[in-house]
């Protein structure tokens, strides 16, 4: 109960410190970027040419039984501190990504730091989607994908890639040319990748890194 009170308080804090940061113009903007048009251009070629050089990571799966729930469950927490005597708290699903680290020749589209919310990603699936690997029973759904995804992390974890593809805006749409070491296909045709991002919220796009 005190650790939702404490994350409840940590937004707030969050949100008062981000609306102080120093952005430039509209998020994600070339302004907010630092960058120039032609040096965006520039950047964004290179990178059709080169590649992106990373590191792939993948975190444990929670333990949190509750995020692989279809449905969010809420519950009221007392705090004394609050208008109300309290606030209903929803623990969001988690989403599970192949987290990317850029190595050396990585070609960044930012001449400013990254804010923590642009944490470099390949968005897999939310842990509430996890049910979907069996339509009939969803807790042996939630088995299936753990023991998949378990395969997953032995393949990418800490893995050294090279990121190809088209870009789209500042968008890298990986194309079947990107690499990881030590494996012998191409992550886009990796199956258990493909089950992982059909079984919900990314079932329709591309695999994608927002740069």
């Amino acid at each position: 109960m005190q650790a939702a009170i404490n994350v409840h308080r940590a937004r707030d804090e969050l949100s008062e410190s981000s609306s102080e940061g120093s952005v430039r113009g509209d998020e994600g903007s070339l302004e907010d970027r630092r960058l120039s048009q032609e040096a965006l251009d520039e950047r964004t070629q290179s990178i059709r040419e080169r590649g992106l050089p990373v590191r792939l990571f993948m975190e444990e799966l929670p333990e949190d039984d509750g995020l692989y729930e279809s449905r969010v469950h809420a519950e009221f927490v007392e705090d004394p501190n609050h208008p109300s005597g309290g606030y209903w708290h929803e623990a969001p699903p988690a989403l599970l990504m192949i987290k990317v680290k850029p190595l050396p020749g990585f070609t960044s589209l930012r001449d400013r730091r990254r804010r923590p919310s642009e944490l470099y990603h390949i968005a897999l699936c939310l842990t509430s989607e996890l049910h979907r690997f069996d339509l009939r029973d969803g807790s042996a759904g939630v088995r299936v994908a753990r023991g998949l995804y378990g395969g997953l992390r032995e393949r990418y974890h800490g893995k050294r890639a090279l990121l190809r593809g088209w870009m789209q805006g500042t968008t890298l749409t990986l194309s079947r040319g990107t690499s990881v070491e030590g494996g012998n296909r191409s992550v886009v045709d990796d199956p258990d990748v493909r089950m992982f991002r059909a079984a919900g919220s990314y079932s329709d796009r591309d695999l994608q890194l927002a740069l």
